[in-house]
């Protein structure tokens, strides 16, 4: 038996390159597998994303076309009573289908499965026509509607609801 003098003296020379290439070798093995690991993570998480922003593009393109209809009706609706000069009782009824339409494509409508681009356009014409039937039931007890602004508020809706449709063919 050998007596050294001191730990590091008593380590052969092939003991220090053994030791080396394995640390060497462990580490270069740990970098790959982690390397592979981030990237197959990154395509995993950009794989999930196209699924999510196809999913809310599918969810908007089939709210919004079971919408536009009806929001051409309500828009029909109110042509009917600016033309019709205000007609106290058909301007309420109107001013009360239109609230009841806008109440029910509101509560059809998930925001958390919307683009928040996408909700915008819906919420907008949601809040015109709300305006609208606010303006035909409530307002029309003090003052007669004022088809100016409703024509204004009409041509802003009907400028949007181009919009929704322009986008509805765009993620077709």
């Amino acid at each position: 038996m050998n007596n050294c003098e001191g730990f590091w003296n008593c380590i052969s020379p092939d003991a220090w390159i053994t030791s080396s290439g394995t640390l060497t070798g462990a580490f270069l093995g740990a970098f790959i597998a982690g390397m592979i690991t981030l990237i197959a993570n990154k395509k995993m998480m950009n794989g999930q994303e196209k699924l999510r922003k196809r999913d809310k593009d599918d969810y908007f393109r089939i709210i919004a076309q079971q919408f536009i209809d009806q929001f051409e009706l309500v828009d029909s609706m109110i042509q009917m009573v600016v033309e019709t000069g205000f007609e106290e009782k058909r301007t309420k009824e109107t001013g009360i289908s239109i609230s009841e339409k806008v109440k029910n494509i509101d509560a059809a409508v998930d925001i958390k499965i919307m683009n928040p681009a996408d909700y915008k356009l819906l919420y907008k014409l949601l809040e015109g026509h709300r305006y609208i039937s606010y303006e035909l039931i409530y307002l029309s007890n003090e003052r007669p509607p004022n088809a100016e602004v409703i024509n204004i508020i009409r041509k802003e809706l009907s400028n949007t609801l181009a919009q929704l449709k322009d986008r509805v063919m765009k993620k077709s």
